[in-house]
């Protein structure tokens, strides 16, 4: 059949038709096998175009993907699409537009517009150098938008019956929305959608920490690595991280190692997809000599959680790592440190010290040191327990001197603000703000945050306050992701005292704070919800519910 040249609009006529995937050339570098899902048959009937209005009109088609064709295809990408161009006298520009969602009648919002330039007639690919993940649960609609002149169609159908409901037609300059073109007469558009499964490396799980002594075996434990797309087909430690796999295997991640020398150890493992993409992660791994006496003048870098005077820590919290201790002394009357309902202590190498330790229902720690003990029944204590106990426990760090500026800063709602070091005022974070501190000493009366806000760090700095720090809902206190700092990198001093029910610093709930902080005059408390890297060292220390604490020491 010759191809016909249609002027819009043209009389409606139903059809139906199929939908179709076809398997392109064989996959390769980690891609599956390319496949085309459209509705045509392959074979040009007739093309359209917009006549007779003006010699330069855009047209656009569109096929529309619903979950039922898209169903065995999710997270899988569309990285090209091609369309048939039938003959024409020019080169054509245009769009491969992609859009979100969208109903059953309209597309949703527009999330790609990849422009193009095509001329001669035959199928026209397109690339897309930023691939699309597919939602099987919505629908996507895939056009073709292109400008064309007076006298010309680009736009191809075939020569089968259109299915309705998945072949539309839009001509912004005729007053026509998206229209079924089988309201039209038109077969289905020669449109087809380029799809591939990208492969998605494995992540390997090194576990950890570890702790353990010389010339004992440790077992150190891979087995939480996964491929969300295939199989792990070759698990390597590397010991000591020199680069030299020490050990390998194709069947488990957990392996038996003994250390000879006491020391801190860090040991990658490696894992290997059956696409051949790898990934490592590193655990640390503290050994000791076994016949050392136990520790009990600790200093204060070993601690997460120091307090002069009382610690509580409230229920679920997890502590990943670091030694608890109070100085605090009891006539056995009231005790000095409380280990909450549900608390976990994870690391075995970890202590717990006190005078008075209060340890409630279905709390687990390690080592603890005490002269009163309160245990309910359902608490475990998993490792030794020593008594008597000398006190203190530990020494408090110096605290520096200074005084504070009288600059005050307010950030307001949304904005950013970059403050170099020196003396301030009160400053502010409104909701949403961002605070960046470039690096080094900072002397405040007060530091407060709304919710929503972010200090960052891009340098080792020291957060003096003269009053108090009150860090509000849903902050992120830390490092530049960009930089390699860590936790101990950034010291939060505090030298104000408790006033009027108000703690010398509060750091409020589901916020994430990647610092360590030092009051030795007054309470720290840390809401529930929040993720601790650091070290925190009080007068008085509390921490919340559920709250994560993973020692990051800037002390010594």
């Amino acid at each position: 059949m010759g191809k016909k040249k249609l002027v819009l609009p043209l009389v409606c006529i139903l059809f139906s038709s199929i939908f179709i995937a076809v398997l392109s050339s064989a996959a390769n570098d980690g891609v599956e096998a390319k496949v085309w899902l459209h509705y045509d048959n392959g074979t040009s009937a007739g093309a359209v175009g917009v006549q007779g209005v003006s010699n330069d009109v855009w047209l656009e088609g569109a096929i529309r993907l619903t979950s039922t064709e898209l169903a065995d295809y999710d997270g899988w990408v569309i990285s090209s699409v091609k369309f048939y161009i039938s003959p024409i006298s020019s080169a054509h520009s245009g769009y491969i537009q992609i859009y979100d969602k969208g109903t059953s009648s309209s597309p949703g919002a527009l999330i790609i517009a990849e422009p193009f330039i095509v001329s001669g007639e035959g199928w026209k690919e397109i690339n897309l150098p930023n691939p699309n993940t597919i939602d099987a649960n919505e629908d996507i609609w895939v056009s073709i938008n292109i400008r064309h002149k007076m006298w010309e169609a680009p736009l191809t159908y075939d020569d089968d019956a259109a299915i309705a409901g998945k072949e539309w037609i839009k001509a912004p300059i005729l007053g026509i929305d998206w229209t079924n073109i089988l309201d039209f007469g038109f077969g289905n558009w020669m449109i087809r959608a380029g799809i591939e499964k990208l492969n998605q490396p494995p992540v390997a799980d090194a576990g950890g920490s570890y702790s353990g002594f010389t010339d004992e075996s440790i077992t150190l434990d891979g087995s939480g690595s996964y491929d969300l797309d295939g199989t792990i087909v070759l698990y390597e430690w590397d010991f000591n991280s020199d680069g030299i796999y020490d050990w390998n295997s194709t069947i488990t991640g957990i392996t038996d190692y003994i250390y000879y020398v006491p020391g801190d150890y860090d040991a990658t493992l490696r894992v290997t997809d059956d696409d051949d993409t790898m990934d490592t992660d590193i655990a640390t791994v503290n050994i000791t000599v076994k016949d050392q006496p136990p520790r009990d003048d600790i200093p204060a870098k070993f601690y997460v959680v120091l307090a002069n005077e009382r610690i509580e820590i409230k229920k679920d919290t997890v502590i990943k790592s670091g030694d608890v201790g109070a100085n605090g002394e009891s006539d056995g009357s009231v005790e000095t440190l409380t280990i909450g309902k549900n608390v976990k202590v994870l690391d075995s190498s970890s202590l717990i010290k006190a005078d008075f330790i209060k340890l409630q229902k279905n709390a687990e720690v390690q080592d603890i040191y005490y002269n009163y003990i309160h245990k309910h029944k359902t608490a475990e204590i998993l490792g030794s327990e020593y008594t008597p106990l000398t006190l203190p426990v530990a020494t408090f760090p110096p605290f520096p001197d200074f005084s504070s500026g009288i600059l005050d800063i307010t950030v307001k709602k949304n904005d950013i603000y970059i403050i170099d070091e020196g003396g301030y005022g009160n400053i502010n974070v409104r909701q949403g703000g961002k605070l960046i501190f470039i690096g080094g000493i900072y002397n405040i009366a007060t530091l407060t945050t709304a919710k929503n806000v972010q200090l960052i760090f891009q340098d080792n700095s020291e957060i003096r306050i003269e009053n108090s720090l009150m860090i509000g809902k849903n902050n992120i206190v830390g490092p530049d992701m960009d930089t390699s700092l860590s936790a101990s990198d950034i010291i939060f001093y505090v030298y104000g005292e408790d006033a009027d029910n108000v703690e010398a610093v509060t750091v409020k709930m589901n916020g994430e704070i990647n610092a360590n902080i030092y009051a030795p005059n007054g309470t720290i408390v840390l809401k529930k919800n929040i993720e601790a890297t650091g070290s925190y060292i009080g007068k008085n220390v509390v921490m919340g519910n559920n709250v994560e604490l993973t020692w990051d020491s800037a002390f010594q």
